[in-house]
């Protein structure tokens, strides 16, 4: 079975696709009709887009982001500025230190909501929050 992502909407950040493939009455940049995403759904654990930032999670647990990162909303393992291609990124604690793998994220205005495996419990799983309110 072929699996595919469609995408269509806003494209200003480039969230969607490489490419728009049409501008909308304000003159945004959007994919409409809707494209075939180039992620393969098949190495997926987690998709979730909103506004202007993105972040997957991906069967062997890596992390990767695209979008505004100024106020961290992705990731503080990210430069704080806009990321323009999936970036890999590691989940750290507090200290900077324990990388934790990631199963789910989910993203939301300016900020994104992680759950993840402790490393040094294989049974035990933390959600870890991260946004604008993380870092001043």
């Amino acid at each position: 079975m072929n699996q595919e992502i469609k995408v269509c909407g806003d494209n200003n950040s480039l969230l969607l696709n490489d490419n728009s493939n049409n501008i909308s009455v304000f003159g945004s940049q959007v994919v409409s009709p809707p494209l075939t995403s180039q992620i393969d759904p098949s190495t997926l654990l987690s998709y979730s887009i909103y506004s202007d930032h993105m972040v997957i999670i991906t069967n062997n647990g890596e992390a990767y982001g695209i979008g505004d990162n100024r106020d961290f909303r992705i990731s503080t393992s990210l430069p704080k500025e806009k990321i323009y291609e999936l970036t890999k990124f590691p989940i750290k604690d507090d200290t900077n230190n324990t990388l934790y793998t990631p199963i789910s994220a989910v993203c939301g205005c300016k900020y994104t909501l992680y759950l993840v495996k402790d490393p040094n419990d294989s049974n035990s799983t933390h959600l870890i929050y991260t946004s604008k309110e993380t870092q001043k």
